[in-house]
This record gives structure tokens, sequence and C-alpha cells, in this order.
């Protein structure tokens, strides 16, 4: 949906869009940038991908890492 009702309609933006090509880098963060910015051709697809831990990981390694220690005040 686009609410720039000069240039960008949904019929204008349908005749221009296409998928990202195979060979696109989903590492690459600059080039995600450099075709993300690139408005004679927009592109469907991913552009971008990174691995990471969820926040439930984060937080799990947190707690396990917690229980882990001696939280005691020393000298009791």
């Amino acid at each position: 949906m686009t609410f720039d009702k000069t240039n960008n309609t949904y019929v204008n933006l349908g005749m221009k869009v296409r998928d990202l090509p195979e060979g696109h880098d989903r590492s690459d963060r600059l080039a995600a940038m450099a075709r993300a910015m690139e408005e004679d051709h927009p592109a469907l697809g991913v552009y971008f991908e990174e691995q990471r831990q969820t926040l439930g990981e984060v937080m799990q390694d947190a707690i396990d890492k917690a229980q882990g220690m001696n939280l005691a005040p020393k000298g009791v």
C-alpha cells in the first residue's frame, strides 16, 4: 500500500516491481541498503538477514548465568 499518489501508485509500482536477484547476498548490510534505495525498479524479497539470539534466549542465558553464580553475601 502506498500513500504517495503522485508517481508511486500501486498500479505504477506493479509495473516496475521485481524480485531480488538470485545472487543477492543477504548478509551484506551495505548492499541491502543500496538495493533498498533503488527507485527505478523496487524489489521484493529479503534484503538483509542476520542470525542472532531471540530475546527469550538472551533472557534464559542471563538466568542460567545468574543461577550458576554464588550470590550469597560474603562473610555470612
